[in-house]
């Protein structure tokens, strides 16, 4: 009986581990499917979700837009005049300048 080299037995267990390696290769794509259950409840539990998610966004939008009350150009001018008096008002109350003061005028520097 001939015993084997080491070489020999060396080559046929990396064939062997290389076949074994492909076999789990070609079916790691397919190993959800070991735990479809689970892995179709949390498909379902995603896209319940972004549903809910998708009603919610729906949900806000219409309320914004219920509550928007439209401005004709008359009126948002008025509303903008009236908004820039008052900021006016309140910059001229917390001012320390003197409102007494004369008025500057620059001198011609020649």
């Amino acid at each position: 009986m001939k015993i084997p080299d080491h070489e020999t037995v060396d080559d046929e267990s990396n064939r062997f581990k290389e076949e074994k390696n492909n076999s789990n290769h070609i079916f790691q794509e397919y190993m959800w499917m070991e735990n479809e259950e689970e892995f179709d409840k949390e498909v379902m539990k995603q896209l319940e979700e972004e549903a809910l998610m998708e009603q919610c966004i729906e949900a806000m939008l219409e309320d914004e837009l219920e509550n928007k009350v439209p401005l004709d150009g008359g009126s948002f001018i008025s509303e903008f005049e009236k908004l820039a008096l008052h900021e006016k008002v309140e910059i001229a109350r917390k001012s320390t300048l003197n409102p007494d003061a004369a008025e500057f005028v620059p001198k011609n520097s020649v």
